[in-house]
């Protein structure tokens, strides 16, 4: 039951966060009274030195890159499946493998810099309370507050990850993404890129490498969303 919760709570997270990019904007704030004029000239600046030292986590940065894929593939893609049962049913199940992918992505994407340098590790309060450990090598581990645990690595531009019931793999392809989540009911295989996504269903089918086997051209019905249109291809 937990799992199922928190499945859920990753899948509203997930549309949030298709609809506004990487996170919320910070509201606005309004200036303080001062003193005195503040001139340009009194306003550090930050300098590339210091901004160099400023640590991005990789797979913070990787989910950024991945995120407004989805968004603009999207647009309309609920309403346009509506009345069409062979695209709304490929589209849950797309939907179900994305949120495994942002589960992934908001535990050990958020974990901060280590303080021994190497790599990130430490507590996260939110989404998913927990903690762990990004080597600088790439290895991962996470182990959430309701059991959730998660092992991986992202490497050479591949991000894998096993949450102990499915099997995550992402690898770059051309200007996009190929993603492919693997559990006992098979494989869902997705293909980012700026013109939209295509999805395909392999039943029954053990481990999928997407950067070497590619999008599954044939045996499979093909979901595909781009912008305000959404049609199966057989």
């Amino acid at each position: 039951m937990r799992r199922v919760i928190r499945a859920a709570f990753i899948l509203a997270l997930a549309a949030a966060l298709l609809l506004s990019g990487c996170g919320p904007a910070a509201p606005a704030k309004e200036p303080e009274p001062s003193d005195g004029e503040i001139t340009p000239e009194e306003t550090p600046a930050l300098t590339e030195d210091a901004a160099a030292d400023v640590a991005i986590n990789p797979v913070f940065a990787l989910y950024c890159e991945v995120i407004p894929l989805y968004r603009a593939a999207w647009r309309g893609a609920v309403t346009g499946a509506a009345g069409d049962e062979a695209a709304a049913g490929l589209l849950l199940l797309m939907m179900s493998d994305e949120a495994r992918l942002c589960g992934a992505f908001s535990a050990v994407g958020m974990l901060p810099p280590s303080e021994d340098g190497n790599g990130f590790s430490g507590s996260v309060t939110a989404p998913i309370p927990g903690e762990g450990r990004l080597h600088a090598n790439g290895s991962f581990s996470f182990t959430g507050e309701d059991g959730l645990t998660l092992s991986g690595s992202y490497e050479d531009g591949v991000f894998t990850c096993s949450d102990g019931e499915s099997e995550i793999v992402l690898a770059p392809l051309g200007d996009g993404f190929i993603t492919a989540v693997t559990s006992a009911d098979g494989t869902g295989v997705t293909e980012l890129t700026s013109s939209g996504l295509r999805y395909a269903r392999i039943e029954g089918a053990g481990r999928y490498d997407p950067a070497a086997q590619g999008f599954p051209e044939e045996g499979s019905p093909v979901l595909v969303c781009s912008g305000s249109e959404v049609r199966v291809d057989e």
